[in-house]
């Protein structure tokens, strides 16, 4: 006890110019770019710190350089339409924000071993990988299960496999909110409101039937 009493007094007392905002969400920050293990466009007055109880669960790594992505994987993408769209939502993902554009994603249909999760791991090779399933997440989710997925993936790419996961009741209610960028209001411990998650995400879909049809 005294022992932690000392170090509150001197937390008190120690004085310092340096200054640094931990955020709790990925993504843009002012002109910070933020991820779990690194910021992108540092330099401001503050240093820009992520900081979250989940901020060891993610997807985002990096292995190798751009030119081996772009031999091993880039190069098989030319001349195939549904691999360059799947690319190019990866590349837009954190372009949202600097064109003030909202949420919205893009459902690829088929039947099986058609290619669609293949086109959901060639868009998420962009941004990491991990797992047995890389970056890719299952629609089989609740909704505040869901909600917090793509707050972790704020103005990154949401990669969703196998809308038929999702029960049809929920289906429509789901893809409404991931595109509106904003969960449910929740009451907190006291009873108060709690701040809804909030997201700008481009998110990409595979299914074997279609939104309406579910």
């Amino acid at each position: 006890r005294s022992q932690r009493d000392r170090l509150t007094e001197f937390l008190t007392r120690v004085r310092t110019d340096a200054r640094a905002r931990a955020v709790a969400r990925v993504g843009w920050h002012d002109r910070t770019f933020v991820l779990p293990d690194t910021t992108f466009g540092e330099g401001q007055s503050e240093r820009v710190v992520f900081q979250s109880i989940n901020a060891s669960d993610h997807a985002f790594a990096q292995r190798g350089e751009l030119q081996g992505w772009q031999n091993a994987i880039g190069q098989y993408a030319e001349g195939n339409s549904r691999l360059v769209l799947a690319i190019s939502a990866a590349f837009a993902s954190p372009l949202l924000n600097c064109c003030n554009e909202q949420s919205g994603g893009l459902h690829f249909r088929g039947t099986s071993q058609t290619g669609k999760t293949t086109a959901l791991r060639v868009a998420g090779s962009v941004w990491g990988g991990g797992g047995v399933n890389g970056f890719i997440k299952s629609w089989r989710a609740p909704d505040n299960g869901l909600e917090s997925v793509a707050e972790a993936h704020c103005d990154a790419l949401l990669c969703l496999d196998e809308l038929g996961q999702i029960h049809p009741a929920a289906v429509g209610e789901a893809a409404y909110m991931l595109a509106n960028g904003a969960g449910k209001s929740r009451a907190n411990r006291t009873g108060g409101g709690r701040q809804p998650a909030q997201w700008r995400v481009l998110f990409l879909s595979t299914g074997e039937i279609s939104l309406a049809d579910k």
